[in-house]
């Protein structure tokens, strides 16, 4: 193709097509007759993924580092998101700052209230803080938590005996079975989690996918809770548990909405000390 042909394909300016070939990007060969460039369907189909990347605001650095295979596109593309997670919200923070400033009143740049002894520039540090914390929130909690799950089931896998409980009614156990349904319990729990966010992927909208991560991670927690409390009632129930089943579940629940409602509320403590 010539790059006429490639203007009109793409849609896109020849001066783009010679910046990227300039990066190195793209290398067409030459026509051995005319010396033009000749443009093959493997060079229009990854200027063609040059582009939609650059729709994301890769970088071409980071577009060069993919098509060199020094890079993974998740790595790329979940590194983009969290910036934009980060722009995203810098932005609401600086509107909320805009409505504090203005107040309904007008005002000039001259006497429009600055805080004193560098209050403003701790807010910002803190703010910046909160939003890193929010953007590891995923891997910290969720990995960290099925790490227990995981040291648990190695320390007490070898001591269970051959057959354990596996159904109750209330407190007293109505089935037994090996104890490789220990490990099921595992593998419900890692399943549940990376289930979890396609789910939510697919179902969140508008102003809540923005809190995608810490939704994922709330709820992938649960899922790995689930697998986990069914393997904690497993080993009490051996030692004689008093606790049906329903009560203990309904207690661990109830228990981890309170620990996420304490950390709901410290982040908005913080948060409000930050914006204040």
């Amino acid at each position: 193709m010539t790059i006429r042909e490639v203007e009109e394909a793409l849609h896109v300016t020849r001066a783009n097509v010679r910046f990227y070939e300039k990066e190195g990007l793209i290398a067409p060969k030459r026509n051995p007759i005319n010396d033009y460039r000749d443009y093959s369907t493997k060079d229009v189909e990854t200027l063609q993924r040059i582009l939609y990347l650059r729709s994301l605001e890769v970088s071409i650095e980071d577009i060069r580092k993919l098509t060199q295979g020094k890079k993974e596109l998740s790595e790329v593309l979940g590194e983009r998101r969290e910036e934009l997670r980060r722009q995203e919200m810098q932005t609401r923070e600086a509107a909320l700052m805009c409505e504090k400033l203005l107040g309904g009143q007008k005002c000039t740049f001259w006497d429009f209230p600055m805080e004193e002894g560098g209050e403003q520039n701790r807010s910002v540090l803190l703010r910046d803080t909160l939003t890193k914390l929010g953007m590891f929130w995923d891997q910290l909690v969720v990995w960290g938590f099925l790490a227990l799950q995981l040291l648990y089931t190695v320390i007490v896998f070898p001591m269970l005996p051959a057959q354990i409980p596996v159904t109750w009614n209330g407190a007293a156990v109505t089935e037994y079975g090996g104890k490789g349904m220990f490990l099921v319990y595992v593998a419900l729990s890692i399943f549940l989690m990376l289930a979890v966010k396609k789910i939510l992927y697919a179902r969140l909208v508008g102003g809540l996918r923005c809190y995608l991560e810490e939704l994922g991670a709330m709820v992938s927690v649960g899922m790995i809770g689930y697998g986990f409390s069914l393997q904690v009632y497993t080993v009490l129930s051996l030692q004689g548990v008093l606790v049906g089943i329903d009560a203990f579940l309904m207690g661990c629940i109830i228990c981890y909405l309170l620990v996420i409602a304490l950390i709901v509320l410290i982040y908005r403590h913080y948060k409000k000390g930050a914006a204040a």
